[in-house]
């Protein structure tokens, strides 16, 4: 376990918004997350918790410091620990401090926060209903199945994880 650097925090919620598979890709996944950051005045640079074929939600998470809710509590010590499968407690708000249903985000991850092939939206460009599914995560749960809970059709309607970098 990577040892907690005092001090530095970063800020994780589940975006009230839905969106489709077809997220524009990665890149169009983080425009998003800072997009809702920025509308809220949160500051610095956000991304989207989501894995591609080539690059792993895991290896995107900032490799110091804390996970916190917006609502200020601890989510998890480090980045290992957002991924054995054991939070403090769920990520579960928006980005208004709020909790709301269905809480269901888009990963395409396993629950360590590795790819399962196949099951990102075509790396988040199709958002039609179609045999391509998309794994989703539950916000409501502290474990393992925050990432990886079921398979959703690209064409429904998920929200995002968004991190503070």
């Amino acid at each position: 376990m990577t040892p907690d650097a005092p001090g530095v925090s970063h800020r994780i919620f589940i975006t009230r918004a839905s969106f489709n598979g077809n997220l524009g890709g990665i890149a169009g996944a983080d425009a998003k997350c800072q997009a809702v950051a920025e509308a809220r005045g949160f500051g610095g640079l956000w991304r989207a918790f989501l894995s591609t074929t080539n690059v792993f939600a895991r290896d995107r998470l900032p490799a110091i410091g804390r996970f916190v809710r917006v609502t200020g509590e601890v989510v998890a010590n480090s980045r290992e620990d957002m991924l054995d499968g054991s939070l403090i407690v769920p990520v579960l708000y928006d980005e208004t401090g709020l909790e709301i249903t269905p809480n269901r985000a888009w990963t395409g991850s396993a629950a360590n926060g590795t790819v399962i092939a196949g099951n990102n939206c075509d790396d988040w460009t199709l958002g039609t209903t179609t045999t391509t599914p998309g794994l989703i995560g539950d916000a409501t749960s502290a474990s393992g199945q925050w990432i990886n809970l079921q398979n959703s059709g690209c064409g429904g309607m998920q929200r995002l994880y968004c991190y503070e970098e």
